[in-house]
C-alpha cells in the first residue's frame, strides 16, 4: 500500500499525471475493498467452522447420552418386569384398554358428526335460496318487524328490510 501511496503523492504534485493518480486511487480503493472482503470471508468461514464443529460435538454428545439412557431404561424395564411382573402387566392392560376406548370415542364422535351432516343436508332449505321471498314473508307482518319508515329516510326499502332482517337473525 505504501507504493500506491507514493505513486499517488508524486502524481498529485506533478500536474501531468493527474489522470494516472485518479486511476491509481481507484485501484487502491479496489485493492482495499478486495482485501477487506477476503478478510471478512476468511473470518466468517473460521467462525462458521468453529460453530459447526461445536454443534457437531454437542450433537454427538447428546446422541451418546440418549443411547446410554435408552439402554439403561431398557435394562431397568427388564429388571423391573421380572420383579414387578403383575403391576407391569396390569399397567399395560390398562393402557391398551384406554387406547381402545379412545379409538372408540373418536369413531363415535365421527359417526355423530356424519349423522349431523346428513341431517343438515336433508333439511329442506329452499326458502332460503331466494332471499327476496324471505324478505317478502317478513314484510307481510309489519307488527313483527316494528318498522318505522321515517327512521330510514335515505335508504331504499329493500336495503332497509335487508338490514332489519339480518339484525333480527
Amino acid at each position: 500500500m505504501s507504493v500506491f501511496g507514493y505513486l499517488i503523492n508524486t502524481s498529485i504534485t506533478g500536474n501531468q499525471f493527474e489522470g494516472a493518480a485518479e486511476i491509481l486511487n481507484r485501484l487502491l480503493f479496489i485493492y482495499q475493498s478486495l482485501f477487506t472482503s477476503i478478510y471478512l470471508s476468511i473470518y466468517l468461514s473460521i467462525y462458521l467452522s468453529i460453530y459447526l464443529s461445536i454443534s457437531l460435538f454437542v450433537s454427538i454428545y447428546l446422541s451418546i447420552y440418549l443411547s446410554i439412557s435408552l439402554f439403561v431404561s431398557i435394562y431397568l424395564s427388564i429388571y423391573l418386569s421380572q420383579c414387578v411382573h403383575i403391576y407391569l402387566s396390569l399397567f399395560i392392560s390398562i393402557s391398551v384398554c384406554s387406547f381402545y376406548l379412545s379409538i372408540y370415542r373418536i369413531l363415535l364422535y365421527t359417526r355423530e358428526a356424519l349423522h349431523i351432516k346428513h341431517l343438515a343436508q336433508s333439511i329442506n332449505l329452499t326458502i332460503f335460496k331466494d332471499i327476496n321471498n324471505v324478505l317478502t314473508l317478513f314484510l307481510i307482518d309489519n307488527s313483527l318487524l316494528h318498522i318505522q319508515p321515517r327512521s330510514f329516510p335515505n335508504k331504499c326499502p329493500r336495503e332497509m328490510y335487508k338490514h332489519l332482517f339480518f339484525l333480527r337473525l
